[in-house]
């Protein structure tokens, strides 16, 4: 695995466990709809690392998109849901970055079969 490789592999796995440490709150005490303070460090962290923008994060993270045959409607998720949510998408960019890395050991296996057997893998 080339230096470049691990580099990524760590600024992944440091997104993901910056984005379970992004607060989720309401907007406000009467309401239910969930919200994301967009100074939260680790939101700005996470973001930083996935390069992805707050407010579209922000936006599907406590909303969702209902799609009917004639229109789609969005509506806000209570502080549960969305708290859901997010650890939903930490659990899926988690489990494409294991594929990922299992790919790369299966090539690094291919390409030096001899040491593999060497060292029992």
């Amino acid at each position: 695995m080339s230096v470049s490789q691990q580099w990524q592999l760590f600024k992944i796995l440091a997104a993901i466990l910056h984005l379970g440490n992004i607060s989720i709150t309401t907007i406000s005490k009467r309401s239910t709809d969930s919200d994301i303070k967009t100074e939260d460090e680790a939101l700005q962290h996470t973001m930083t690392l996935l390069g992805l923008k707050s407010a579209d994060f922000i936006k599907w993270i406590c909303k969702r998109k209902i799609q009917t045959s004639n229109e789609s409607v969005i509506t806000p998720r209570d502080p549960k849901e969305a708290t859901q949510s997010r650890d939903a998408l930490a659990k899926f960019i988690y489990s494409q970055l294991f594929d990922w890395y299992v790919l790369i050991i299966l090539f690094f296996k291919k390409k030096i079969p001899n040491f593999l057997k060497i060292q029992g893998l």
